[in-house]
Parts: structure tokens; C-alpha cells; sequence
């Protein structure tokens, strides 16, 4: 699939914990599909993300408010360590705000740590 067909499926789905995950072809310049987990947990994705490489992660987060409601929150994480070289944050920061307007998310969560990519850190910015 697709970046848009892939981002659907995740907004359509309500799922308590999925990711899709994008990558930068920077020789094209184009946005691609780097992994798409349908369940798993920010711990999970902190383990397997890349410590050099940002992404842009699409994360479907299943909110259970104080008062017991639930709501699915879709987020927008743009992850970029600070050990990446100069040339992919660049390429990564001017294309953030492109990837946001076409999927629609207008928050844009920055994280330069995957080790702060936790359940709770992610409640704390979404809430």
C-alpha cells in the first residue's frame, strides 16, 4: 500500500496501539512506508527504532481519560536523535510540515530520545 492507503487503514481502524512508520528517500525526495505494526507498544517501537535515523511516526493511541472515556488519538511523532547527521534533519525538518498537511494531523510531537517514548510520556502529551 500506499503512504495514504496505509495511513487510512490506521485511522479507520481504532486500534489501542499501532504504528506506521515513514522514512525519507532522500535521493527522491519522496515519502515512503518504512515499517506498519498493527499492535504494538511504544515500548516495543522505542526498542526497534534506530538510534542515527529519524522517522515520522503515526502512532494510534487508545486515550482512557480520568472519568473512564476512551478516545483513539492519532499522533504524529517526528523522531529525530541527535546523534542523525546534519543532512537527514534537514531533509526530515523540511519536509515535517508536508507530511503533516497531507495526512491532516496539525500537532506535531518532536522526540530526540526513543528511551522517553513510553505509555506514560505519550499520555502526558496527548491528554
Amino acid at each position: 500500500p500506499d503512504v495514504k492507503e496505509a495511513f487510512n487503514d490506521l485511522k479507520f481502524s481504532n486500534a489501542p496501539g499501532a504504528a506506521l512508520i515513514l522514512k525519507v528517500d532522500t535521493d527522491q525526495e519522496t515519502i515512503m512506508i518504512d515499517t506498519y505494526e498493527k499492535e504494538t507498544t511504544p515500548e516495543e517501537l522505542a526498542e526497534e527504532m534506530s538510534d542515527t535515523t529519524p522517522r515520522y511516526i503515526i502512532y494510534s493511541y487508545k486515550l482512557v481519560r480520568d472519568d473512564g472515556r476512551q478516545q483513539y488519538t492519532l499522533n504524529m511523532i517526528y523522531f529525530c536523535p541527535e546523534t542523525c547527521n546534519d543532512r537527514l534533519r534537514m531533509n526530515y525538518s523540511r519536509l515535517t510540515p508536508f507530511v503533516s498537511q497531507q495526512l491532516g494531523l496539525t500537532k506535531i510531537i518532536e522526540l530526540k530520545d526513543m528511551e522517553l517514548f513510553t505509555e506514560s510520556w505519550l499520555k502526558s502529551v496527548v491528554a
